[in-house]
């Protein structure tokens, strides 16, 4: 008889997840998956990939089955969430009427960036209006020229982009 399926995971670098539907016993066994809820049909094999997006809105619900002539058995539900890493950050800076500029920052991809933003040498204390997980604005009140840094941050790693802007 198949045992009881246990699920493991394992995160790439890539903030991807293989995941594996581990039975002893297994001959001929086929397999079922339910990703958040939804029969994931025409997937009968022992293990599946989660790409990195799968992510986006946190933790994914997984459970599998395992099925063989004399038997089906179910795991338990397990929740899975990889670090997808961080890409460099993006700036724009725009000007406004009254000779100010909106400072946009944010990355591509990754999880739970830092954000830090410097303008002349001076860190903007947070909170930036952040306008997603991935990214803010913030309104220069002063008169440029401005020279401006925005870095992020994740598990002691930190990448910066800077750019001198000034408005008419």
């Amino acid at each position: 008889p198949l045992s009881v399926p246990i699920i493991t995971t394992s995160c790439q670098s890539d903030g991807s997840a293989r995941v594996a539907c581990e039975v002893e016993n297994e001959n001929n066994a086929t397999y079922s998956w339910i990703v958040n809820g939804e029969i994931r049909h025409g997937l009968i094999v022992p293990n599946i990939t989660l790409n990195a997006s799968a992510f986006t809105s946190g933790a994914v619900n997984v459970s599998c089955s395992a099925k063989n002539s004399y038997i089906q058995e179910h795991s338990n539900d397990t929740y899975v969430f990889c670090e997808a890493p961080l890409s460099d950050p993006v700036m724009k800076a725009s000007c406004l009427s009254n000779g100010s500029a909106v400072v946009t920052c944010w990355v591509v991809r990754g999880s739970a960036p830092t954000f830090l933003l410097t303008v002349n040498g001076e860190e903007i204390d947070p909170p930036y209006n952040r306008s997603s997980p991935w990214g803010f604005n913030y309104t220069l009140s002063t008169k440029g020229p401005w020279n401006i840094s925005c870095s992020v941050e994740k598990f002691m790693k930190s990448v910066t982009n800077t750019t001198s802007h000034s408005c008419p």
